[in-house]
């Protein structure tokens, strides 16, 4: 029985299901500090067993899916992806699939064009597809953070106005995809020699370097330049692959 309790305790433990304070109400062994590296080798196998893989083809449908129900939101009657689209949307899925021969996988990805083209539906629904094996419970709280720049600048008012020794940037962790960069407003507390929210946030990404960085904006790289400064657009051209859908021929306002 005692061996027994412990091994459940390990179990327990090791998959996370219930804190240490809960095991030892119930009676089993007060959980090591230390798991040596045959058990976590063994609970790590079991707990890999529930994970789902999802093949290309399912992969696929479930974004074909998801832009479709993006193209009736905006009262298209379904999503029917023009050459250049499709070209892109090829590229992005062997981006996410970590086989690119063009982009760099360990980079972030900056997509520049028009209103209207697409460009957050595309990233947002890549961005929604488990491209690994994962934890039905899990992936919605393991898939990258989506916010607007919008958004992000609301935050930073909220914790500025509250007077909170929160950082604020520390919210912003792993892969994050910020929507429409460049139309944020000001800051309530700024002055005239205040930077940008989110020029302040690129850089501590940048030095960070804790996730990857995705962004779609209207504006061209000179305009980013020219909101944001050369030091900024700089570091956006380091640390994400442009692509820029004017240059690729995707300029139709599908609205």
């Amino acid at each position: 029985m005692k061996e027994l309790k412990e091994l459940t305790g390990s179990a327990l433990q090791h998959l996370g299901k219930l804190p240490d304070d809960q095991l030892n109400k119930m009676g089993y062994k007060r959980p090591v500090e230390k798991v040596d590296d045959d058990t976590k080798e063994y609970w790590d196998k079991l707990k890999s067993q529930d994970k789902i893989k999802w093949s290309d083809e399912q992969r696929k449908k479930h974004i074909k899916t998801m832009l479709s129900k993006k193209a009736n939101s905006v009262g298209r009657s379904k999503f029917s992806p023009t050459e250049e689209q499709v070209k892109l949307l090829k590229l992005l899925y062997d981006y996410f699939s970590g086989q690119s021969e063009r982009l760099n996988t360990r980079k972030g990805i900056l997509l520049i064009g028009k209103t209207g083209v697409g460009k957050t539906s595309i990233l947002s629904t890549f961005l929604s597809t488990p491209f690994k094996p994962f934890l039905h419970d899990d992936w919605y709280n393991e898939k990258p953070i989506q916010t607007s720049c919008i958004k992000v600048v609301d935050y930073y008012d909220m914790c500025n106005q509250a007077k909170s020794y929160i950082d604020w940037k520390a919210k912003y962790t792993g892969d994050v995809y910020f929507q429409d960069l460049g139309s944020e407003p000001k800051q309530k507390y700024a002055t005239t020699d205040s930077e940008p929210v989110m020029s302040k946030l690129i850089e501590y990404r940048d030095n960070r370097a804790n996730g990857r960085n995705f962004f779609c904006t209207n504006l061209s790289l000179d305009e980013l330049s020219e909101k944001y400064g050369d030091r900024v657009a700089s570091r956006l051209n380091g640390m994400c692959n442009v692509i820029n859908l004017d240059a690729v021929g995707i300029t139709k306002d599908f609205r």
